[in-house]
């Protein structure tokens, strides 16, 4: 896969299970129901990316 920058991509969230596709992720009701806990980071895995 090659790596991708610099582009937004819309990500649907579920809390409830299902197969994940492209854009569409299911988190099988491991998350906040308001989604509060969910972050994104770079790609070192640690540094946190600011969302509106």
């Amino acid at each position: 896969m090659d790596t991708q920058t610099n582009y937004q991509m819309k990500l649907m969230l579920y809390n409830s299970t299902g197969t994940d596709t492209p854009g569409n992720v299911y988190l099988g009701g491991n998350v906040r129901s308001d989604f509060g806990d969910i972050r994104f980071t770079k790609s070192d895995g640690t540094t946190g990316i600011s969302t509106p």
